[in-house]
């Protein structure tokens, strides 16, 4: 009984002890400054990434309303001609039924010529089967009966003509209405065709309009991908900001505004008159060495302005570099584990213990102003002055 007792208080123990595990959440570990600069850049390249699939979705989009737009005013063109050529039909019709109507009036009127000529043909011949005797005894005279038989002849004559005039014209009506059956018949061929064209329109719009909802889908989850990702790195330029204060040592921050022009630039891609990007530290430096020195500093190889590289784009512009710290110069940093992209500030004092003082941009606030003192040059790396 008690060897039970013991395993059931052991077996509870095992089980609490795995609930504790379960229950206890792991303490998250705090990253280094490098490791958030390695995930920083990462995000970054993600960013980049999404935004131009983004913008190659948008340019789809446009291309595909563009498209859209277009078969749209063939399919209403097409229209145009369907009911274009539907009047045409019906006005040709209309033609067609009226020649119709005079075709069958100039047969009535054919027809009675044809019998007036039969009643002429059949009284002259009577008259020609008549024996001499009868016709001197039933007319006045020899003379009225030839001219009867002439007027009977000029009869004939005429009716004869008006005839041969009856068939022509008969004819042309009829030859008038084949070339107005013709055209209709070619106008009910166009109107199929066109209605063909149509409905082949009206296709292509379908598919495009399915690409086009398809295409602003996969646009609406690269935004949603992005605006994550831009989020995720405000999140973590915070944590790199207050990773740089407290790796800061003795130095001494202050905020402020500094006087740069371009402090409230929203967007993170403007470039400044010397070809950097505002409120970047490269911008502010450029501004300051303007304001100072009254000369210009600037990005003589675009691509490649980043702060690391100012060393070679003083030498590119005839200005002078050294290492010797000196007040109203730029100080330029090469790429180290919490610099990506190196990093410049403007030395405002060199205090007699060696360090320096600066003002500079995006260090400690993000695309913000600050001013250090006190700061030890040789923390950061090799440390290069620029200045006139």
């Amino acid at each position: 009984m008690n060897g039970g007792r013991l395993i059931y208080w052991l077996s509870v123990t095992v089980l609490l002890l795995g609930a504790t595990v379960v229950l206890v959440p792991e303490r998250s570990r705090a990253q280094s400054l490098p490791e958030l600069l390695r995930r920083q850049e990462q995000l970054r390249r993600e960013a980049e990434e999404s935004r131009k699939r983004l913008e190659q979705k948008k340019r789809e989009a446009n291309d595909l309303s563009g498209v859209i737009s277009s078969i749209d005013g063939d399919i209403s063109y097409t229209e145009s001609q369907i009911a274009n050529t539907e009047s045409q039909i019906e006005t040709t019709s209309e033609v067609i039924n009226e020649l119709h109507s005079q075709i069958e009036d100039s047969q009535g009127a054919l027809d009675a010529l044809n019998e007036r000529l039969r009643v002429s043909y059949v009284t002259l011949y009577e008259l020609s089967q008549t024996s001499t005797v009868e016709i001197l005894l039933q007319a006045d005279s020899l003379n009225e009966v030839v001219s009867q038989a002439q007027y009977l002849e000029s009869i004939q004559d005429d009716l004869q003509k008006k005839i041969s005039e009856a068939n022509a014209i008969k004819a042309d009506l009829e030859a008038k209405r084949q070339v107005a059956e013709d055209q209709k018949s070619e106008l009910e061929r166009l109107r199929d065709s066109l209605a063909n064209s149509k409905l082949s329109l009206s296709r292509q719009r379908n598919q495009k309009s399915y690409l086009l909802q398809l295409t602003r889908g996969e646009q609406a989850e690269y935004e949603a991908l992005l605006k994550k990702l831009e989020a995720q790195q405000e999140v973590l330029s915070q944590e790199i900001y207050e990773a740089r204060r407290r790796s800061g040592g003795g130095e001494s921050i202050y905020g402020g505004s500094g006087g740069y022009p371009w402090a409230d630039e929203p967007n993170p891609y403007a470039v400044d008159p010397w070809l950097f990007y505002k409120r970047q530290c490269t911008s502010y430096a450029a501004w300051k060495f303007l304001a100072v020195h009254g000369q210009v500093f600037y990005n003589t190889r675009p691509g490649q302005g980043n702060a690391w590289n100012w060393p070679a784009l003083a030498r590119d512009q005839g200005y002078q570099t050294s290492s010797t710290p000196r007040a109203n110069a730029v100080v330029s940093w090469g790429i180290g584990p919490n610099r990506p992209y190196g990093h410049v500030a403007w030395v405002t004092a060199v205090n007699p213990n060696g360090t320096i003082n600066v003002t500079e941009y995006n260090w400690v606030i993000e695309r913000g102003f600050s001013e250090r003192h006190n700061v030890d040059p040789y923390r950061y790396g090799t440390a290069t002055y620029i200045y006139p």
